[in-house]
């Protein structure tokens, strides 16, 4: 009978304890637990979170783009001490689609091809769609005429999203005004006649009943409230984020379209995001501005965070750092958002000026650093176990700490991948055999449990056992933030070593 002795060791890991045979001689249970004492002070990278650079794409009328790839962001000046030597994954993408918005259709080729270039890169990407031309902040002549021909693109730049969803972290919400922030232009900032109003959104949304209130005769935020309709209805059964500018459009959005009561004054009583409501969110590029974030908040910023709190808790937020309001002296206003990405290009000032303040509620840091470290999910290991249940089955249980200010978006789930590399020789790809382990890894969840099948062709020896969390193709993998775990080549955490013997 062959005899699997498991280590489960790190070089930091501390064993507690080991079961003992069974004395039946075709199940096994032997159970090794240990201690992990503390995470890493090492940055860490992993898809949909951290600073991203941004860039502006834009699409001519027969689809093709000024660029079909966009390479690995890094930091700006790399003279600036809060560069450090780090790069990152995320990016943004502001399309520009002003050479198209007379146009009754859009042709989105040249982007098709961007994105699927990104997922090969294994990148994630923010991505806004506007007609302000080289998003330089115009202000008159920018959307079409005919607010129809703003729905026919939508329905065009669904289609394409659909498509990519793998590589999407979030959409945000533009179309309309000045980088596509939908304010100050005409459809951002006029109220839509009710009529127009009820008979757009119920061509869009034949069950929809929008709430409209007695004596009304426009409705404010009109235009905006349909554009989010139309949006919501063309990715039904997509997950993905969708994120607009105010929270103040989310509340017009449920007070017309689920009936939530909202007076345009008051911060409106709790949701319970639901059904196409759970895909809302925040992009905040007025972010720490002022006490209103610039425009971000219009009535109550505490309420309205508060408001917010079972939105953000799943879905990305993040945006431009405008100012440093209450940074000095507290990181409340990074963790009650759950800040999840910000631009890395904007404000430089203010990044600097952060790298040169210590953070005093966290140790060494400055506040730049403290935030590099933070920002997204940043899952550390605490607690392990491996347990030998038969002859060839093994049971991975992972106690996690999430020490990052938000968690993995929603409509990420990842797989297990489990690979035996024999002790002494290089971790990769050729030298691994591998197995598929069950269950599955979403955010919000504070324990992994997952059993698997040894691989055959397993021989007698040592061998290190590394767990990848990734999509069901291996990409996308997620590090733990824990010292010496995580293997670059395998894209793995090492989690132990398995001893096999006859």
């Amino acid at each position: 009978m062959r005899k699997i002795t498991i280590l489960f060791i790190l070089s930091f890991f501390f064993l507690l304890s080991c079961g003992s045979d069974s004395d039946d001689d075709n199940t096994r249970s032997e159970s090794y637990n240990q201690d992990i004492s503390s995470s890493s002070a090492r940055v860490i990278y992993n898809p949909d979170m951290g600073f991203y650079s941004a860039e502006t794409i834009s699409v001519q009328a027969d689809g093709s783009v000024n660029k079909t790839s966009v390479e690995k962001a890094s930091f700006l000046d790399e003279k600036a001490s809060y560069n450090s030597d780090a790069t990152f994954n995320l990016i943004h993408l502001k399309i520009d689609i002003s050479q198209c918005k007379n146009l009754s259709h859009l042709d989105l080729s040249g982007i098709d091809t961007l994105l699927s270039n990104l997922e090969k890169a294994e990148q994630t990407a923010v991505i806004r769609f506007a007609y302000d031309k080289n998003y330089k902040g115009n202000k008159s002549g920018v959307e079409p005429d005919d607010f129809s021909t703003i729905l026919n693109h939508i329905e065009d730049i669904c289609v394409l999203l659909k498509k990519h969803t793998k590589v999407l972290t979030a959409l945000e919400c533009g179309m309309l005004g000045p980088w596509g922030e939908m304010h100050t232009t005409s459809f951002a900032e006029k109220a839509m006649p009710v009529e127009d109003f009820k008979s757009t959104l119920k061509s869009i949304s034949p069950n929809l009943n929008p709430a409209i209130d007695n004596g009304e005769v426009e409705i404010e935020k009109g235009y905006i409230v349909v554009i989010m309709e139309k949006f919501l209805s063309c990715l039904e059964g997509t997950e993905l984020p969708f994120l607009v500018r105010q929270p103040n459009f989310i509340y017009n959005y449920l007070k017309r379209c689920e009936n939530l009561d909202f007076d345009g004054e008051n911060v409106p009583s709790s949701y319970t995001p639901k059904g196409k409501t759970y895909k809302l969110g925040i992009y905040n590029d007025g972010y720490l501005g002022s006490d209103g974030d610039t425009g971000t908040f219009l009535i109550d910023r505490k309420k309205e965070i508060a408001f917010l709190e079972p939105f953000t808790n799943h879905t990305p937020y993040g945006g431009e750092l405008i100012g440093d309001y209450t940074l000095s002296v507290s990181d409340e206003q990074l963790k009650n958002v759950h800040l999840s990405f910000l631009n890395i290009g904007w404000n430089n000032d203010v990044l600097k000026n952060l790298d040169k303040k210590s953070a005093n509620y966290t140790e060494k840091l400055s506040i730049f650093k403290y935030i590099l470290n933070h920002m997204g999910y940043r899952y550390v290991a605490t607690n392990s176990t491996i347990e030998q249940t038969s002859n060839s089955s093994i049971k991975i249980k992972l106690t996690l700490k999430n020490e990052g200010f938000a968690e993995l978006p929603y409509h990420r789930t990842k797989n297990f991948k489990v690979y035996f590399v024999r002790q002494g020789e290089e971790a990769s790809e050729k030298n691994a055999l591998s197995a598929s382990a069950s269950g599955s890894f979403t955010g919000g969840m504070s324990s992994i449990e997952s059993d698997f099948t040894l691989p055959s062709g397993l021989e007698n020896g040592d061998y290190e056992i590394f767990l990848k969390i990734c999509d069901s193709d291996g990409k996308y993998a997620i590090r733990f933030a824990n010292e010496a775990m995580w293997n670059e080549t395998l894209k793995a955490n090492k989690i132990g070593v398995i001893k096999i013997a006859e």
